[in-house]
Formats: structure tokens, C-alpha cells, sequence
């Protein structure tokens, strides 16, 4: 629910809902006035300053999550407190030495974490190793779903780096210049195929359920041509079937073994025991 909800709900205008709450509810002027905001921001030799407006060692707890946000064209990493919602480090960074240096501000109550989902940035996974080492790293939801869809759309790149290797060279097509007429419908059925490959990039991204007739249709000529990105598209299809609100909880084992091969074919095996702490 955002502040426009609220103000729609109540009959106020958004922008008083916002400066109550930044200027009085918040406690945020109290921390300006204070000098706590921005109190941990790290200066550099070169006379630099690395923002850091927040960092509460207190707001850490046994479950955490780690992401990155832009603001203001800024990248600034988070780390909040899943079970309260408070905000432990927000900083201008996403570099490790930075982010190590920061949290040994934590102390000891970093070893509380029992539970830290995160991005899969090589840095984040590292990061999170090294100042959390006793709690189960789990990946992102939005960044496995967004990993597993562009799986079809390698097995869709590499059907059409295939199907391009059939065309013939130029100095084969100067040496077949008399068999043009015979190869004519067969270079034609090739030129198709591409271009089927090339044309349905987006009509991988949606859910069967969610194709137009016409959509539908397209996608059985596909399927029937390239069988294998057919398979590719189905595990996706049953993958995001899985994720649905009706299996919160349950484990992935029940649903990985029938597709093992498949996940390693996509590729796909190692996200998910990285989301799932398997």
C-alpha cells in the first residue's frame, strides 16, 4: 500500500501523508538535527565521501535480506530485517571492501542471522559468507524467476545460431549458382525457420495461459519445428506453476526429481539449490 492509497482512503493529499511521516512519525528530523544521519559515512583519501545514511546495528535480526536499489541515479545496497521491516545498513555502495567495513560496526549482531535472502551478485554471496557465516543463504525470488525466463530464450539463440550455419557460404553459393532453382524451396524453409526463431523473443516471456488465439497458434508451428525449446518452454511453464501462492512451504525435492535432467539441461539445477538452501 502506497501513501496515495492512504490519501485516497482518507480524503488527504499524499504529499501531507509524506512530510507527517518523514517530519514527525519517522523520526527523521531528530536524527538530522543529531548529526545521526550520516553519522558512518566513510571519507575516502582523495577527500570523497561514501554516503551511508543508515546503519543500525540494533535492526539486525535472525532473518535479513540483502538488494540493491537505485536512487536518484545512485546505487545504494540494503540490508533490512525481514521479521520488523527496519532498514540495518543502506549505503552507496556495492563494492565488498566497502560493505565488509561497514558492517564490523555490527559487532557481534551479525551472528544472529539464522536466514539471509539475497540477489545473486558475486559480491552479495560473498559478502554474505563472510559477515554472516552462520546463517542458510537463499537467493531472491524476482532474480530466479527473472534467470529461468531467459533460459528458453538460450535454447532459442542456440537453435538459431544452428539453423544460420545451414545457410550456404558465399563461396558455396558462387559454386552452386547452377543449383539455385533446386535449392530454392529448401533455402526458403530455412529463411522461415529463422525468422520464426528471431519473431517470438516476447511470445517465450508469457504464460500459455495468457496468449492471444493468434499467439497460440504461432506457438504450436514453433513447437512443432523445435521440439527442444518446446521441453525448455514446458519445465519454465511448470517451474513458474510451482512458485504459486498454493505451494508456499513446500519443498522443491517433490518437484525436482521428474525434471532433473531437464534443470541440468537448462542449466538450472545450481540456481535452484541456491534459492532453496538445497
Amino acid at each position: 500500500m502506497n501513501l496515495a492509497t492512504v490519501g485516497y482512503v482518507f480524503g488527504l493529499e499524499p504529499k501531507s501523508i509524506y512530510s507527517w511521516y518523514r517530519n514527525i512519525l519517522s523520526g527523521f528530523a531528530e536524527e538530522v538535527s543529531s548529526g545521526e544521519f550520516h553519522k558512518y559515512d566513510m571519507k575516502h583519501s582523495d577527500s570523497s565521501t561514501l554516503p551511508v545514511p543508515i546503519l543500525k546495528p540494533e535492526h539486525t535480526g535472525t532473518s535479513m535480506v540483502l538488494d540493491e536499489n537505485m536512487t536518484n541515479d545512485q546505487m545504494y545496497t540494503i540490508l533490512s530485517n525481514r521479521e520488523t521491516k527496519k532498514i540495518a545498513l543502506l549505503a552507496q555502495t556495492l563494492q565488498l571492501e566497502h560493505l565488509c567495513a561497514l558492517t564490523r560496526h555490527f559487532g557481534d549482531s551479525a551472528e544472529k542471522g539464522q536466514l539471509l535472502n539475497s540477489d545473486m551478485s558475486p559480491v552479495y554471496l560473498k559478502f554474505c559468507r563472510t559477515v554472516f557465516p552462520n546463517a542458510m543463504l537463499t537467493a531472491d525470488k524476482f532474480h530466479v524467476i527473472s534467470q529461468v525466463l531467459e533460459s528458453p530464450q538460450a535454447v532459442r539463440l542456440r537453435l538459431k545460431a544452428q539453423e544460420l550455419a545451414k545457410l550456404p557460404t558465399k563461396k558455396r553459393k558462387a559454386r552452386q549458382q547452377s543449383q539455385e532453382t533446386e535449392h530454392a524451396e529448401e533455402g526458403k524453409r530455412i529463411e522461415t525457420r529463422i525468422e520464426m526463431l528471431s519473431r517470438c523473443r516476447y511470445l517465450l516471456l508469457k504464460r500459455a495461459k495468457d496468449w492471444w488465439p493468434w499467439q497460440a497458434v504461432r506457438a504450436k508451428q514453433l513447437f512443432a519445428l523445435f521440439p527442444k525449446l518446446h521441453h525448455a518452454y514446458k519445465l519454465v511453464e511448470q517451474l513458474r506453476d510451482w512458485y504459486g501462492r498454493t505451494n508456499i512451504g513446500k519443498t522443491l525435492m517433490a518437484w525436482r526429481k521428474p525434471y532433473f535432467n531437464g534443470l541440468r539441461m537448462l542449466r538450472l539445477e545450481a540456481l535452484l539449490k541456491r534459492k532453496h538452501g538445497l
